[in-house]
């Protein structure tokens, strides 16, 4: 038992060193669905990221499956469009586009982020939906 804590300790150490804004999040209930948020980006890179983030386990590994295809690829790129925002899928990174400009400048919010860092951060997301849905399954 003590063997298997000190295994769990050293790999929360290792993901912490890994740890960049973009995939250092907390979780929080928004209308009774998890939820990342940002501490360490501009509150509405947070927001934005949020939204892209959907929480569905099925979603989160198609889109990383997608990531690893589009980083395997000389040249590819792919990119994904909801009610909220416009992400491309590219070599070396993502960018996440909003759909709506924000105000007061009217311009669009923008979020890149390295493809090692997207994912880091959506193997991590997927793990705290699947987290998510054991904790809310538990409390029925």
């Amino acid at each position: 038992m003590y063997g298997e804590w000190q295994e769990e300790a050293g790999v929360e150490r290792l993901l912490a060193d890994c740890e960049t804004p973009y995939t250092d999040f907390r979780v929080e209930d928004s209308a009774g669905q998890p939820r990342a948020v940002f501490d360490r980006i501009p509150s509405e890179q947070s927001s934005l990221l949020g939204c892209f983030l959907y929480p569905d386990k099925n979603f989160i590994g198609s889109l990383y499956m997608d990531v690893l295809k589009v980083a395997g690829e000389e040249g590819s790129s792919m990119s994904y469009e909801d009610n909220f925002c416009i992400a491309t899928f590219k070599q070396d990174s993502i960018l996440i586009v909003s759909k709506v400009p924000a105000a007061p400048t009217d311009s669009h919010i923008r979020v890149e982020i390295p493809l090692g860092d997207a994912k880091l951060l959506l193997l991590k997301w997927k793990f705290q939906c699947m987290r998510w849905e054991a904790i809310q399954s538990s409390k029925q």
